[in-house]
């Protein structure tokens, strides 16, 4: 198995997690009832929590097999300063709230909505949206941040790689390929399923925008880049001048911290990974110490 294809497996393996636990929310979202939206939801609300925990137990369970693999890919025995603790990623929103805060939040929408003049069906269908996006968001972000944990965790990696998925949107195809260090946070938008390959000095990226365009069938180019634009990119054009590769990606915002989950020893909130990382300053020594301290590494 080369590195390529352990990332393949790796994001095939998250997204089959994602999946499974989206269609576990589906289901729970069937429960609602227009006449009492909030009452309905509450009363799954706390099955809905426990399905998206385990979830993000799952998902944060894969990063150190998944690291292990790539580092014997690289030529190296793994040896990281800690192992991921998927427990600390499990329970808690990537912004640091509990998940029940956001979770609660599709059927405000609905409330809303149907205060606004909606009729009971259109919106009760755009709070499934809003819940689908929200619950595949935070078990990829899990993902993600339990990755970038265990990069951080091995010496040997100092940056990583974006890696998109087919399909994808224009913005994440332009991206593709960019390395970044390993305590950079990750650019991502809502539903954003690209994973991150680490790598050492030297090494190169396993992929460009120009070669995901080239394996895109002429529908997938339209749909990321629009026909017009797809078309421009056939004959020339710089993709960068068809997309603004940045346009609503971001990293998390703001100081992350959390009262969530697993607790320093002397209580009281516990940063984020990205939010560690981000106080650490590119001291790796630092965000290590920090990372055990607050439980994300054993």
């Amino acid at each position: 198995m080369t590195v390529e294809q352990a990332a393949q497996a790796h994001y095939v393996a998250q997204q089959t997690v994602a999946r499974g636990t989206v269609e576990q929310a589906q289901t729970l979202w069937q429960e609602v009832e227009p006449g009492s939206v909030l009452e309905s939801w509450l009363a799954v609300l706390g099955t809905l929590t426990g399905a998206v925990t385990a979830g993000q137990l799952a998902a944060a369970s894969l990063a150190q097999p998944y690291l292990n693999a790539v580092s014997w890919q690289q030529g190296f025995r793994p040896t990281p300063e800690g192992a991921v603790n998927p427990a600390a990623f499990a329970g808690i929103a990537s912004n640091g709230l509990p998940l029940t805060k956001l979770l609660i939040q599709p059927a405000l929408r609905v409330l809303r909505l149907l205060a606004g003049g909606a009729d009971d069906r259109m919106a009760l269908l755009s709070g499934l949206a809003a819940l689908v996006r929200i619950v595949d968001t935070e078990i990829t972000d899990t993902a993600r941040a339990a990755d970038q944990v265990g990069i951080t965790a091995n010496r040997r990696w100092v940056r990583y790689v974006r890696v998109v998925n087919l399909p994808a949107c224009g913005r994440c195809i332009l991206l593709a390929g960019q390395s970044y260090p390993y305590s950079t946070g990750f650019l991502r938008h809502p539903q954003d399923d690209c994973t991150m390959v680490p790598l050492r000095e030297g090494d190169s990226e396993p992929q460009s925008p120009k070669d995901l365009f080239e394996r895109m069938t002429p529908e997938q180019q339209a749909k990321a880049f629009t026909v017009a634009g797809a078309e421009a990119i056939r004959l020339g054009a710089d993709p960068g001048k068809v997309v603004h590769a940045r346009r609503g990606m971001q990293t998390a915002a703001g100081r992350l911290v959390t009262s969530e989950g697993v607790r320093h020893r002397k209580g009281g909130l516990r940063p984020m990974p990205e939010q560690i990382l981000a106080d650490a300053d590119g001291n790796r020594d630092r965000a290590i110490e920090l990372l055990r301290r607050f439980g994300y590494l054993t």
